[in-house]
């Protein structure tokens, strides 16, 4: 998720991605650069795993708290439901939805 910048700072711009789906990732790696009105800096990677999902697009505008990424296992898959909601992806709220596979669910970031 794009975490709250600031009192001030509602929302970026995605410069770029350093990390395409399928990568593997490892806490605080640098994931992404966006740019806020003051100045430019890196989104990190909150926990090791794999990216299995890229929700964001390079050049668009991102708000505080949106989704942008999910990471999970290796060899894991992340879909959308019927409806398009996530599944596995923690809720604004940081409820989880519930899993129906034996594998536990994946994170958002």
């Amino acid at each position: 998720m794009l975490p709250t910048l600031g009192e001030s700072i509602a929302d970026a711009t995605l410069l770029r991605w350093l990390k395409r789906a399928g990568d593997e990732v490892k806490r605080g790696e640098e994931l992404a650069e966006i740019e806020t009105e003051k100045a430019t800096m890196p989104i990190e990677c909150p926990a090791d795993g794999v990216l299995l999902a890229v929700l964001a697009d390079e050049g668009g505008v991102i708000v505080t708290r949106q989704v942008l990424a999910v990471v999970g296992q290796s060899g894991e898959k992340w879909e959308c439901g019927s409806s398009g909601e996530k599944r596995g992806v923690h809720a604004p709220t940081g409820r989880r939805e519930p899993s129906r596979s034996s594998k536990p669910p994946v994170d958002a970031y």
